[in-house]
């Protein structure tokens, strides 16, 4: 079997090679077998192919479902899943990235449009920490996270992190007010369907564009007629991105599995493994010696000048030949 895999020509070659000058029973099993655990092998193998979409199921409210990421450009946005309005606040603090101002921003916004039902995120440590955690009891709303490693589940909030960059940069460029822009987008319909505040206010939103006073008005977009629009559209949508992908066979419980570290295709992989905790910590304190016992001695000067960590280990520098 090493003689066959030497060149490590991957699975369908080396069957090939192998039916031209050798044969035992179960030898196809045995090469399938041989090559899935090569680590050559699998640390240069190719990604998985894409799986089917999974559509985000349509609210049947505004505001029910709201997603939430962190922008690097002016703050934090709030995309609306079922209206897709978004919502931006301007961060000043200096720990504006922590979950104590990102809750004290999340309840300003729940306060003017409501308390949601389901909050999506990423696995950050913001959304990761028990103040956050204690916050989404306390206001009943469930907290989903997106998938580790793929900002894809998190779609909505991505886009919308894509979408207000681009209008600020575009703004800023040309020297408009950015946050002009914003509003247009507000009022612009989406993907020719009614305008993120149209669904979500029932109205459109005065603007520095000439409209009637009609326009301003309440009127409520039929929920029935724009649930199936969205849905016709989302079909199309998945249609086109399911060209090219299957079902992958799902892991089982306790398989060892290969993890691509950056996500990245042209990375190689490394064997995932479960970091172990330090069972032995250092002591703190320092230990004093018994009554009646004699202190340990040392046939070699102690060095006047130590080297230690920052938990208070000696460095121990390796002996090396003087020659």
């Amino acid at each position: 079997m090493t003689r066959l895999h030497t060149a490590h020509l991957g699975m369908v070659k080396t069957k090939q090679r192998a039916r031209s000058c050798v044969f035992w029973p179960n030898i196809t099993a045995d090469i399938t077998k041989y090559i899935s655990e090569c680590g050559i092998c699998q640390r240069s193998s190719d990604c998985q192919p894409k799986e089917p979409l999974m559509n985000s199921e349509i609210p049947e409210y505004p505001w029910e479902h709201v997603g939430t990421d962190l922008l690097f450009w002016e703050g934090r946005n709030y995309p609306d899943y079922y209206s897709r309005y978004i919502e931006l606040d301007k961060q000043v603090q200096v720990d504006s990235t922590s979950s104590g101002a990102i809750i004290t921003e999340l309840k300003s916004q729940f306060t003017r449009h409501g308390i949601p039902r389901i909050l999506t995120s990423d696995n950050g440590p913001q959304f990761a920490a028990h103040e956050f955690k204690k916050f989404a009891e306390q206001w009943r709303i469930t907290h989903r996270t997106s998938s580790l490693r793929y900002p894809q589940s998190n779609g909505l909030s991505e886009k919308a992190v894509q979408t207000v960059k681009r209008l600020m940069s575009k703004a800023l460029t040309d020297r408009l007010d950015p946050y002009l822009a914003l509003l247009k987008y507000r009022n612009t319909p989406v993907d020719n369907l009614a305008s993120p505040a149209q669904l979500l206010m029932s109205r459109q939103l005065r603007s520095v564009m000439p409209s009637v006073e009609h326009n301003f008005m309440s009127k409520i977009v039929p929920k029935e007629e724009y649930k199936a629009a969205r849905q016709k559209q989302q079909e199309a949508e998945k249609e086109t991105y399911e060209r090219g992908t299957r079902m992958i066979k799902p892991f089982a419980s306790g398989q060892q599995v290969w993890l691509n570290k950056t996500g990245q295709a042209n990375e190689r992989w490394i064997k995932a493994t479960k970091p172990r905790a330090n069972r032995q910590p250092n002591p703190k304190e320092p230990q004093s010696t018994p009554p009646g016992s004699k202190a340990a001695t040392t046939a070699h000067p102690v060095q006047p000048n130590l080297k230690t960590t920052r938990s208070g280990r000696v460095i121990k520098e390796p002996a090396r030949l003087k020659l």
